[in-house]
């Protein structure tokens, strides 16, 4: 009797189980290799399930409902991407860091467009050049929020304050340094 397997057509690796082909061309080939079934009853491709593939369809979509997708930046250049292996994992890079990127820029939106862009700009290049893009994207997103935070209920404390010797922030500081949080 023998072994079903499956097969990447892109690397010609085989594996015992679907799930472990699958999760081989998602993370090796960001899902753009076909798995391939040796199985006797109808062969199986999994193309129909391919993101790769999907997204062309998508296109089309986005074509025919006359949504623009080109490079506004180059004319010479037709579109934004092409759809090969390369441009689809700049999709899915864009997709993780679009979620912080929109958060920084809200966070941002009452300072000068200049300055929104240089940070905004210089935090998505730093974020790129880390082992985890998304986290430091996120840690630039969370210390603005601290920054902004802090600020706040300083502002509040000032409101309150009869003859305090610190200023807000330093003794907004010092009670979260002698909290239960801060201890643990």
């Amino acid at each position: 009797m023998k072994k079903n397997f499956y097969k990447c057509n892109g690397c010609e690796r085989k594996f015992g189980r679907k799930w472990n082909a699958l999760r081989h061309s998602r993370s090796i080939h960001s899902s753009a290799s076909e798995i391939i079934s040796n199985n006797i009853k109808p062969k199986t491709s999994y193309i129909s399930n391919n993101k790769y593939n999907r997204f062309q369809k998508k296109f089309d979509i986005l074509n025919k409902a006359g949504i623009e997708i080109y490079n506004e930046y180059d004319e010479n250049m037709s579109d934004i991407f092409d759809i090969d292996e390369k441009d689809f994992k700049i999709i899915k890079i864009i997709d993780q860091l679009i979620k912080p990127f929109t958060e920084l820029e809200d966070l941002l939106s009452r300072t000068d467009p200049k300055t929104r862009a240089f940070v905004l700009t210089r935090s998505f290049d730093q974020s790129l050049r880390s082992l985890n893009p998304v986290e430091a994207m996120n840690e630039m997103v969370e210390l603005l929020c601290s920054i902004k935070g802090i600020k706040k209920i300083a502002k509040y404390r000032s409101m309150i304050a009869t003859t305090s010797s610190l200023d807000p922030i330093l003794e907004t500081k010092e009670k979260i340094k002698n909290s239960y949080l801060f201890g643990r």
